[in-house]
Order: C-alpha cells, then sequence, then structure tokens
C-alpha cells in the first residue's frame, strides 16, 4: 500500500499555525518526533508541545455544518469531514452511490448531506405518519452529485413515482 503525502500543520497553544510542512515525513526530518501521526489523527492531544492537524483541503465557496447524529460535518459541496479533519466525497459503492465509514457504519453521502442541510427531514420514528419522508432523492438523477441544493426528502411511494415516471418517459 503507498502512503498519501498529506500536508500537516503545527499549531501552538494559542491556536496559530506556527509550522506547514508537505507531508508527516517532512515534520519528523524538521526535528518533530515521530508521533505526529498519531496527533493528527486525535490519538494523541500534542507531539512535540504542538497540536498537528491535516491542512485542510479547501473548495472554493465551500461551507461546512455539522451533522446532527455522528460527530462529522458536512458540506455544501456533498463532501464530509471527519473528526480528524480528513474530508471526501465517498466512494461509489456497487449502485454508483457513494459511501463513507462513519465509525462501524457504512453510511449514503447523499443521506449524511440532507440531514445535516434539511433537518425537516429528520427521522421520524412514526411510520404511520402519511407525512414521513424516508428517501433521498437526487433531483438531476446524478447519484453522485451530493450537493443540497440537488437533494430532496420524499416518501417512498413519491420516490418510487419519480422513479417510474424518469424511466418511462425517457
Amino acid at each position: 500500500m503507498t502512503s498519501v503525502k498529506r500536508p500537516v500543520q503545527a499549531i501552538d497553544q494559542n491556536g496559530v499555525v506556527v509550522y506547514e510542512f508537505d507531508s508527516i515525513r517532512s515534520a519528523r526530518k524538521a526535528g518533530f518526533g515521530s508521533n505526529i501521526a498519531q496527533a493528527c489523527k486525535k490519538k494523541l492531544k500534542t507531539s512535540r508541545g504542538y497540536e498537528w492537524r491535516y491542512k485542510p483541503d479547501t473548495l472554493p465557496n465551500e461551507k461546512w455544518v455539522p451533522h446532527p447524529y455522528f460527530p462529522i460535518r458536512c458540506s455544501t459541496l456533498g463532501r464530509i469531514e471527519f473528526s480528524n479533519g480528513r474530508r471526501s466525497f465517498g466512494a461509489e459503492n456497487g449502485q454508483g452511490y457513494p459511501t463513507v465509514r462513519v465509525g462501524q457504519k457504512c453510511c449514503y453521502v447523499h443521506r449524511l448531506i440532507l440531514e445535516a442541510f434539511d433537518p425537516c427531514g429528520e427521522i421520524i420514528w412514526f411510520y404511520s405518519d402519511a407525512n414521513y419522508k424516508p428517501q433521498v432523492d437526487h433531483i438531476d438523477g446524478v447519484r453522485t452529485n451530493n450537493k443540497p441544493e440537488n437533494l430532496q426528502w420524499l416518501t417512498t411511494k413519491e420516490h418510487g413515482n419519480k422513479t417510474f415516471s424518469t424511466y418511462h418517459n425517457s
């Protein structure tokens, strides 16, 4: 398995980024010790007196909101940020839907994004409620487009009707 070079940052007690390196290996060679990876993954609070984190990879106009149930953040561009700072669009499953692992659970990215950006659709445990909308629909039909404005909650019946009409009218 090949390792991916990820830039890292050292942060002082005041929360100021004081050093940046293009990889953990570069930081080690500069004399910052061998515990940087554990500190970046939050397994250690500090290494050599600094808090460490992977440098965030930012995209233009991207905004982040916390997820209501999991210790992750969701972005306006359809990405997930994990507690260790790693950001991902997810990996496509066999049906073409991006998924991520959150703890021991495999989750659909589209569901995580919509739960974070549209709390009106949050889980209601009364399935007899006619307004319960458990299905996430990609408005444009593109399974990898997980931007919040492309996602909507639908009832199972609404989703089935939309899917039927989409495939029978094309």
